[in-house]
């Protein structure tokens, strides 16, 4: 055989043995396969079933509720009357005490030194017997013969002076303030009530009935009762 033959034979016993080592590859690989996919599909086939139950539990769960009391703030609005005080202007008379000066006459007691005249009696003997001529005299000897009078007793005023202290008013001049009252005006500002209205907000607490979920509690906007 030529040599070029030969390696014409090796080369396709090669191929040969590739292409048989290749499907021996390709049963073992599917045999594999195999193995995998059987429990998948017995997974997929239960599924459907946990799916239903979990719905089931979901829903006992989730939709059934019970009705509950709650406290709600709830606000509303309301007018309200109230009382303003609102300014205005009157003119306002008042009366002022206005100074004024003024000389004044006052009387003031002042102690003085005077002299004074004064009258005394003085008294003496006149021996006379004419004492009816003296009208300061009366007799007071007569004479047993003769029945006349032999002396007189007279007096007679002396007028006589001494010093004394004596007060005495003088009257004397001063200035002094003095008050009249004078009438004047001023703008004041006062004050009156008006009666006015308002919009006010107001909140107030009312019980209200809700509906919740009977084992979580949050809020639903329906009412489910199965229990």
């Amino acid at each position: 055989m030529p040599e070029g033959e030969e390696i014409k034979v090796e080369k396709t016993e090669t191929s040969e043995l590739k292409e048989e080592t290749k499907i021996d590859e390709q049963n073992l690989n599917s045999d594999e396969i195999k193995k995998e996919i059987l429990p998948h599909k017995i997974v997929i086939l239960k599924k459907p079933v946990i799916r239903i139950l979990l719905a089931l539990v979901l829903l006992i769960v989730l939709l059934p509720t019970k009705t509950i009391s709650i406290e709600e703030q709830i606000a509303y609005s309301e007018i309200e009357s109230y009382v303003e005080k609102q300014p205005f202007e009157v003119n306002e008379s008042y009366e002022e005490l206005i100074p004024y000066e003024e000389k004044e006459i006052y009387t003031e007691i002042v102690p003085t030194e005077k002299t004074i005249n004064y009258e005394i009696y003085d008294y003496y003997t006149d021996p006379t017997s004419h004492c009816e001529l003296k009208p300061q005299c009366q007799c007071n000897r007569v004479n047993p013969l003769t029945k006349n009078c032999t002396q007189c007793s007279c007096y007679r005023i002396i007028t006589a002076q001494k010093t004394e202290i004596i007060n005495e008013e003088i009257e004397k001049e001063r200035i002094v303030t003095k008050y009249k009252t004078e009438t004047k005006y001023r703008t004041v500002t006062k004050y009156k009530d008006v009666n006015r209205s308002r919009e006010v907000v107001k909140v107030k607490t009312e019980n209200k009935e809700v509906e919740v979920n009977w084992i979580l509690g949050f809020r639903t906007p329906y009412k489910l009762h199965i229990f």
